[in-house]
């Protein structure tokens, strides 16, 4: 996984530290920082896991993760799906703070980060069969935040990407333009700095 950073020429990366993954076993995963455009990259540390299934920074250069964890039992392996597993570092990946549960159906399945909307805050997809006419829901949350904040929006299930259209300063809302996994193209508009 790669993502580029609003600080001109930083670019982050997850790779595997092994010879790829299959069933049986999963290689651990490093975090790799470039701040020269790609030229030569530092390794910031190693993922105290196994899986990582989105990586995105932020305006004000803080960087943003899912890292659920993963147990290799025989011939397969198990995932968690915690909010937990959502984490931001302020500090270009030396350390992570995870996000809190609150705010999120039991047995929320997170996917993304998304992408950040005008009030610093990170979207995440969650997918579940309570939703009942909405087949997706989106999250914001931002550091210092004790809850995940519905966005109350209806979307199609499988979101490939979000993306967040510019806004004026004071601005209480924002469109997003929704890319389905399906290649649908849908736009809806959420409250911010709720």
């Amino acid at each position: 996984d790669f993502a580029a950073s609003p600080i001109p020429s930083t670019v982050y990366a997850v790779t595997a530290d092994g010879a790829g993954c299959n069933n049986e076993s999963y290689p651990s995963l490093s975090l790799y920082r470039s701040d020269n455009g790609g030229q030569s990259w530092l390794r910031v540390r190693s993922l105290p896991t196994q899986a990582e299934t989105g990586l995105f920074v932020g305006g004000h250069g803080e960087l943003y993760t899912y890292r659920p964890q993963v147990t290799v039992q025989g011939h397969g392996a198990s995932v968690t799906n915690s909010p937990s597993d959502a984490v931001v570092s302020i500090d270009g990946g030396h350390t992570f703070l995870s996000a809190p549960s609150a705010g999120l159906p039991q047995g929320a399945n997170l996917f993304g980060p998304y992408g950040t909307l005008a009030d610093g805050s990170i979207l995440y997809g969650e997918y579940g069969s309570y939703l009942g006419a909405r087949t997706s829901a989106l999250y914001s949350w931002q550091k210092g935040q004790s809850a995940w904040t519905d966005l109350k929006v209806n979307i199609p299930a499988g979101i490939a990407a979000v993306a967040a259209q510019p806004i004026a300063s004071g601005a209480t809302s924002q469109r997003l333009t929704i890319i389905g996994n399906d290649g649908k193209v849908s736009t809806v508009t959420v409250l911010i700095g709720q």
